[in-house]
């Protein structure tokens, strides 16, 4: 009898160990996925950066289109200009593409958080929780929030961009320039609103990270990081070292 005890209470055990590992594990993948949706708000932080980038790039080779200088060739001037705008046609699809994936790891996220709650066995622990959560997706909503009034904003720049690269593409002289000057200015107008609000989503990404990431730290990928070749320097361009935020 006393082996048969000593046997069952084994049993037991190991079983009670298999479901404290369980349970572990279970909560190991809640924070593999919390830092699996921070990735990808890391990228859209990084996508929302070079689309500012190519805002920049995009109105400076206009500019030189449309006020030329003396040793400027003007085919030249609007082949870059129009490559210029098919770029932005591949920003625009790059911004749009990584927003799908960083919504499918929010969903993941926040359902398996929102059914955790149930699993407290404290009131005030499981309230605690819910509000921390609902904060979180509310970081996480002001991303994707800005990011989409920025892709709206940025598809209708590149619209203009197109316009004014087919209407020069076969009248290109000093009176159509000078007849789209006004068209010009709008855009440099929008595209002034539209960088503003690219940062503002970058703004949100890094409050994100910052107080969502698992680790103590995480790099928030430069654009200089990805391409520090073919990016057009401005004065509002970050340095090249990456950028590091820190938990509070």
């Amino acid at each position: 009898m006393r082996i048969t005890s000593f046997h069952s209470g084994a049993l037991a055990l190991t079983a009670l160990v298999g479901l404290t590992a369980c349970a572990t594990t279970n909560q190991s993948a809640g924070l593999r996925q919390v830092d699996d949706l921070v990735g990808h708000v890391e990228l859209t932080h990084l996508e929302a950066e070079l689309t500012r980038q190519q805002v920049y790039d995009t109105l400076g080779k206009l500019h030189v289109l449309l006020s030329p200088g003396e040793r400027t060739d003007p085919l030249v001037a609007y082949e870059a200009f129009a490559v210029s705008v098919e770029t932005c046609g591949e920003r625009s699809e790059a911004f749009r593409m990584q927003r799908e994936p960083m919504d499918s790891a929010a969903k993941t996220v926040f359902g398996r958080w929102e059914s955790s709650l149930e699993e407290f066995q404290g009131e005030a622990m499981r309230t605690r929780s819910e509000a921390r959560m609902n904060a979180a997706r509310e970081r996480y909503q002001a991303v994707r929030d800005s990011a989409v009034q920025a892709q709206e904003e940025f598809d209708a720049f590149h619209a203009g961009m197109q316009d004014i690269a087919l209407f020069l593409g076969h009248d290109f002289n000093p009176s159509s320039t000078k007849e789209i000057e006004g068209d010009a200015r709008t855009l440099a107008g929008h595209a002034k609103e539209l960088r503003e609000t690219l940062h503002t989503c970058m703004q949100f990404a890094e409050v994100y990270i910052r107080e969502a990431a698992p680790l103590g730290h995480i790099e928030v990928i430069s654009v200089e990081d990805k391409a520090p070749s073919s990016q057009t320097k401005t004065p509002n361009s970050r340095s090249p070292k990456p950028r590091t935020v820190p938990r509070n």
